[in-house]
């Protein structure tokens, strides 16, 4: 505790560090000794190893580094990281964190979320390769106990997603410009890339936020910096190396295409050239999302967009771009959730439908707090809306990639020759397009009759209104789709929208979207489950 009093404190800190590791780390990989996994689990050994991570000098502010070699990792980090492995000494480590008082875990937290920008500020020559090592350990620490809410919420008030994500940044800008080659280096840049990519998606409440802050500082590049380091031996989940398959449904939401849009990462990215073949599989995916993205964003941003309650209501005036935007929209003073474009269509809505499901809503607000009718969402259901109209006018139009499923809405106890037929879009999955289903996916059924309380009469009648105009008036230019899109890696927001041809538009802007219905689930059946699980890609990358 008394080490920085000392003239020379860092061969204190590295005896120290070498004695705890000692006494508590098996020199071989042969049987576990008992008396060092007692000693490991010990409440004050845990605490000396606070006590070192918390070693400051006071004279800069700057945590003690002990780096004996500069290409090697420094003995600090490795002694954190060997106690986050053992998964026994990992939950000492975060049950001891949440007992203390909070300024000791402010403090405590400090020590890991501000030494990697520190490891930065002294990554000159080839230490810069032993400091990349060290802060992948970090990472990989860091990674574990902010699976911890109590002490996610203590890492997000530090930023540590946007002080490593500079870090990571910075480190391969001085790589570049250094030509530093060395493939230890560029593992462990690509590994702590990987886990601030994955957190930024799997930690928090709103990934596109996170992941367009992160990329405003530089993530997004330092990923295509990694991509052709360091994947010789590349293993087939895409979830354990670069670019990862989590992240890529995020890439469409407009937030997180204008950071690498307006940034010119975006150029970085298709001027990649030379990478190993299953990384290029995977850059290629990447690549189709951000056609489309750039499609609707830039080249359809002004397409007028209809989200109107109403199933009534034909069209909207709003395009995703107009300066008023959503705020022109009304939304229910009761629920705050379904919205109109003026107040006859609220008025004649509320009559038909919303009357009756407006206090079922109200008592499950609960459980779709993502539909309220803000700025933001209603931003990002005109985004989707105008994803999901490009999506089906390429797939008519045979001049897009294939990312639709063809299927049949039943109803209990109707033959499935009077099903309706409908195309299923899925853009919360990778890779992106269609579900792998036996013969083609044509003979899947998908009834939604019991899918929601709240929501299921809003639904059928959307899904009625599309079988009137087809099977009794003939109407040729009316179909239906249903399209999942992600919220987080746990909720999907999930539409299920009336589309109609409009003869007079140009090709490739015929099919319009004229009445939609919103909810917000978990993953659907159809789809698969759901195996984002951060400790298995974190398990995969301690094995690698």
């Amino acid at each position: 505790m008394n080490a920085s009093r000392m003239e020379h404190p860092e061969d204190l800190i590295a005896e120290c560090t070498d004695i705890l590791t000692a006494t508590t780390a098996s020199a071989t990989l042969g049987a576990v000794n008992p008396l060092k996994e007692a000693i490991g689990l010990m409440p004050c050994t845990v605490d000396i190893l606070f006590i070192l991570l918390g070693q400051v000098d006071y004279s800069t502010g700057t945590y003690r580094v002990v780096q004996n070699v500069d290409t090697e990792r420094c003995a600090l980090m490795e002694t954190l990281g060997f106690f986050i492995g053992n998964i026994d000494f990992a939950n000492a480590i975060e049950s001891r964190l949440c007992s203390v008082t909070r300024t000791t875990r402010r403090a405590l937290v400090a020590a890991l979320v501000n030494r990697a920008p520190q490891f930065v500020s002294i990554s000159e020559g080839d230490r810069i390769i032993g400091i990349a090592k060290s802060i992948r350990l970090l990472s990989q620490s860091v990674s574990y106990l902010a699976e911890s809410n109590e002490l996610w919420k203590e890492f997000q008030k530090q930023e540590f997603l946007r002080k490593y994500t500079a870090a990571c940044a910075s480190l391969a800008e001085m790589a570049l410009a250094r030509n530093i080659t060395d493939a230890g280096f560029w593992k462990a840049l690509s590994s702590t890339t990987l886990i601030l990519l994955l957190g930024a998606v799997l930690w928090t409440s709103d990934p596109a936020a996170a992941l367009a802050e992160a990329f405003e500082a530089g993530l997004f590049l330092c990923m295509v910096r990694c991509l052709p380091y360091g994947a010789e031996h590349r293993p087939p989940d895409p979830r354990y190396f670069l670019p990862p398959g989590d992240v890529l449904p995020y890439m469409m939401v407009r937030k997180v295409f204008d950071v690498i849009w307006k940034r010119g990462d975006l150029e970085h990215f298709l001027r990649r050239r030379d990478l190993p073949e299953a990384v290029e599989a995977a850059c290629q995916e990447y690549g189709t999302v951000l056609g489309i993205a750039h499609e609707v964003h830039i080249s359809r941003r002004d397409t007028p967009i209809s989200i109107c309650s109403n199933l009534n209501h034909s069209t909207s005036p709003l395009g995703t771009d107009h300066p008023s935007g959503p705020r022109d929209f009304k939304a229910c003073s009761k629920c705050h959730v379904v919205m109109y474009c003026s107040k006859s269509c609220q008025e004649e809505d509320w009559a038909a439908l919303h009357k009756r499901e407006c206090k079922e809503v109200r008592a499950r607000q609960y459980l779709h707090p993502r539909m309220k009718a803000t700025l933001h969402s209603v931003a990002l259901k005109m985004e989707y809306i105008a994803h999901l109209e490009y999506a089906v006018n390429a797939n008519t139009m045979g001049t897009g990639p294939k990312i639709a499923i063809p299927a049949r809405k039943t109803r209990p106890g109707q033959p499935f020759e009077k099903a309706l037929p409908i195309l299923v879009f899925d853009f919360a999955r990778y890779p992106p397009g269609p579900p792998q289903l036996p013969g083609g996916g044509v003979g899947v059924s998908l009834d939604t009759t019991s899918l929601d309380q709240e929501w299921g009469e809003r639904i059928e009648r959307c899904i009625a209104a599309t079988e009137e105009d087809i099977f009794y008036r003939g109407a040729q230019g009316v179909g239906f789709v249903e399209s999942t899109f992600p919220l987080d890696h746990l909720n999907r927001l999930f539409v299920f929208a009336k589309i109609r041809l409009d003869e007079e538009a140009p090709e490739g802007w015929k099919w319009k979207v004229v009445a939609s219905v919103f909810r917000v689930g978990k993953q659907p059946a159809l789809m698969g489950p759901d195996e984002s699980r951060f400790t298995d890609v974190m398990n995969g990358q301690r094995n690698i």
